[in-house]
């Protein structure tokens, strides 16, 4: 599909935003959950920051993504930089996984939130014209409730496996473990066949219904 360049300009402002800040700010919040359970290295290699260049990665955070939205492409595929931690460093190491694990789909679930809000307070109001700002919040909310829903699939490296390896007894979350080399794959799989639909779609649904108490 052809754009001009006022329109693509538009298309990466009102698709790209949301979606640096997606795949970036989030890891903010893991430092600063890290730091919160006693591991203070990220906060030390300056991961506790809300600038989303600290987080990017070139590839996984601007171009891949990016290029997919442009080819309007039925998924997204992306990441940061990813945040090592040491769970001996942590109190209750099983628990304490779970909760920096969770961490992520928690943030984007808030910043689905704070979008809901500055659609419900711009809706309606134009800049030159253009319904950039509501147009802006309304797709950060989509691109954040999506985001958070595959971030809780329960495959590793997602959060939702980490949590479900965390819950399962000592041998069976090794034998889990054991997946996570084939969870792209799957995950590759699932879309193609559109099965991971299946999975996403409740969960999405279930975000949508919370995020509409704040219309």
């Amino acid at each position: 599909m052809d754009f001009s360049p006022t329109e693509l300009l538009l298309k990466l402002i009102i698709a790209g935003i949301p979606l640096v800040l997606a795949l970036t700010l989030p890891y903010a919040a893991q430092a600063w959950m890290a730091r919160r359970l006693g591991d203070h290295a990220p906060a030390y290699q300056g991961r506790l920051s809300l600038n989303p260049v600290v987080h990017a990665d070139l590839w996984g955070s601007v171009i891949i993504p990016l290029f997919l939205l442009l080819l309007n492409s039925p998924f997204l595929i992306g990441w940061g930089k990813p945040i090592s931690v040491n769970p001996r460093l942590f109190a209750n190491p099983r628990r304490d996984i779970a909760l920096y694990e969770l961490t992520q789909p928690a943030a984007l679930f808030v910043m689905a939130a704070i979008f809901t809000l500055l659609f419900r307070f711009t809706s309606g109001v134009e800049t030159n014209g253009l319904n950039l700002l509501p147009a802006l919040a309304q797709q950060g909310v989509m691109v954040c409730v999506a985001f958070c829903a595959f971030n809780l699939l329960p495959l590793p490296p997602y959060a939702g496996g980490r949590v479900l390896q965390m819950l399962l007894p000592p041998h069976l979350a090794y034998q889990f473990s054991k997946i996570e080399p084939y969870s792209f794959y799957i995950f590759i799989a699932l879309a193609i066949t559109g099965l991971l639909w299946y999975v996403l779609i409740p969960v999405i649904q279930l975000e949508l219904a919370i995020l509409s108490i704040l219309k």
